[in-house]
């Protein structure tokens, strides 16, 4: 979509040669005849004056901005001698239907096509194997992101943040976790523990793992709030192969420690 261009509406308040005398008595006065200009932004527009006088200037909504002499408003300021009043034409800013300041302007996940979170990392302990029988530690790597560039045409900000976890453990089964998990270190639990995003494989054998991270999107123009976007958008993880073994437990005279040689040290 290539930008829109804003609508200026001005309604005259006096005829064209009322308002050719009203400039000529102002030269007399001041030395400059009455000019204004508007800068297009998101879909609005801003408005400013000046009445030809060095330092006074005026915006839409503010009459006096600026040093100098302040500029003179006839609706709000008496006039000694009507021969000096600027007279100031109303002036009606449009918004662009289907612009950013349309209040009925949506953003779409389709619409997201230069935006994409930053992809997910998985992760598992123990690394590359497990034990049949014993639960194996599932791990999710993502973060909330703020990125900027052109959204429909407009400069904005998409801010991501994870939401869902979908896991396929290559077995045939598969579970969505609103958790990223974490190490069994960083839970405080020993090894094999089981956790909110671990899984029990039930025979031996080499597994292939996939993770998709659902993130929930919003976005902003020119620093206004945040608007939700519909949906949740799933970005693939990298993929986890590993091995499934049998674990046997031997009993011995003495541990790992005292003997270093022994079964399973």
């Amino acid at each position: 979509m290539s930008v829109a261009t804003a609508v200026i509406l001005i309604e005259l308040a006096a005829p064209l040669s009322a308002r050719a005398a009203e400039c000529g008595t102002l030269e007399q006065q001041t030395g400059g005849c009455p000019t204004s200009g508007a800068e297009i932004g998101h879909g609005g527009v801003d408005v400013s004056a000046t009445d030809g006088r060095a330092g006074t200037s005026a915006g839409a909504g503010s009459p006096r901005q600026g040093g100098g002499a302040p500029a003179i408003d006839p609706v709000t300021d008496p006039v000694a001698d009507p021969g000096t009043a600027v007279v100031r034409p109303p002036v009606t800013v449009i918004c662009i239907p289907n612009s950013p300041c349309d209040p009925n302007f949506t953003v779409q996940l389709s619409d997201l096509v230069s935006f994409r979170p930053t992809t997910p990392v998985a992760a598992m302990e123990p690394r590359g194997w497990m034990v049949v029988g014993l639960d194996t530690n599932f791990i999710a790597r993502s973060a909330v992101e703020v990125q900027g560039g052109l959204l429909l045409g407009y400069q904005a900000d998409v801010r991501f943040r994870p939401a869902r976890y979908a896991w396929s453990y290559g077995d045939g089964t598969s579970a969505v976790t609103s958790t990223a998990g974490a190490t069994w270190h960083e839970l405080g639990l020993p090894e094999f523990s089981k956790t909110g995003t671990s899984h029990v494989y039930r025979a031996g054998g080499t597994y292939t793992i996939e993770l998709r991270v659902g993130f929930t999107a919003e976005y902003r123009f020119g620093g206004s709030p945040w608007r939700v976007i519909s949906g949740t958008l799933f970005v693939p993880a990298n993929r986890l192969t590993a091995l499934a073994g049998e674990a046997t437990t031997v009993l011995v005279a003495r541990d790992c420690t005292g003997n270093p040689s022994g079964p399973g040290c």
